[in-house]
């Protein structure tokens, strides 16, 4: 292990064959020799690799880059140690921002190491979790003329040009203000929302600030209303190409 000794001992010193490594019994050293050097042990240096990914796009969850243990040849780690030592992030965030990671290594049950027997390089890691890009598009709708302002009152959430299911889930609720209304029969274009506002179902926070809202235009078609005329009666006469019939409009319904 790591010591701060400033020298060591060796004692019942033996000669090895360099070529064979066999001991020479041919010789040998007294019993009381021993051999005195100055030295310590210190920790060994690890490198921590991150997950080459700074951006995280906003989700919901806790987010932050993964991290590892790296080895190389010049700095391999001990065998017997692999197995025991485990790095956990902490720093983890939520909602959209600029953060930084950290990561300490720690023992498993059963290394035999200290944990000074150790440093590790880059234990930290800037990170950003960007705000999740959503449209607002009104749902086509189509509408009979009844004489009153109509508009359309439902939408969909798009992420990518799909529909978002994850700001679309039950665990939030959603508003949003439409922005035009028509009276008469026609085929509108240009129908939108406005103040897009999306919070937790569970809390009430409201959490679109985690959000870059765009509004879309949606068609709305009013359909002119049928009329049916009843009621109409006119007095009998014969033709003559010169006189009119008389209409009676009295009972028209």
């Amino acid at each position: 292990h790591v010591t701060t000794a400033k020298s060591f001992t060796i004692s019942e010193l033996k000669l090895v064959n360099n070529s064979s490594g066999a001991t020479e019994y041919d010789y040998a050293f007294p019993s009381a020799t021993s051999l005195t050097f100055a030295g310590m042990i210190t920790p060994r240096q690890l490198n921590v690799s991150w997950e080459n990914k700074q951006n995280f796009e906003y989700n919901g969850s806790s987010q932050a880059p993964a991290v590892s243990l790296s080895e190389s040849q010049d700095n391999p780690m001990p065998e017997a140690d692999k197995d025991y030592i485990e790095l956990t992030v902490t720093g983890k965030q939520i909602n959209a921002g600029s953060y930084t990671a950290y990561a300490s290594a720690g023992l498993k049950a059963g290394g035999r190491f200290l944990s000074s027997d150790y440093t590790f390089d880059t234990l930290s890691k800037d990170y950003n979790i960007t705000k999740r890009n959503i449209t607002i598009v009104p749902v086509t709708a189509e509408y009979v003329y009844n004489g009153n302002t109509q508009t359309i009152n439902t939408y969909k959430i798009m992420h990518n040009e799909e529909e978002d299911t994850f700001a679309s889930s039950s665990s939030y609720t959603t508003s949003a203000k439409p922005v035009k209304s028509y009276v008469n029969a026609g085929t509108y274009g240009d129908l939108e929302f406005k103040d897009f506002v999306l919070s937790d179902k569970s809390t009430g926070r409201i959490l679109t600030d985690n959000y870059n809202v765009e509004y879309g235009k949606g068609t709305m078609t009013i359909k002119p209303v049928t009329v049916r005329i009843s009621g109409i009666t006119a007095d009998e006469k014969n033709y003559d190409g010169k006189t009119d019939a008389v209409i009676h409009l009295d009972n028209i319904v």
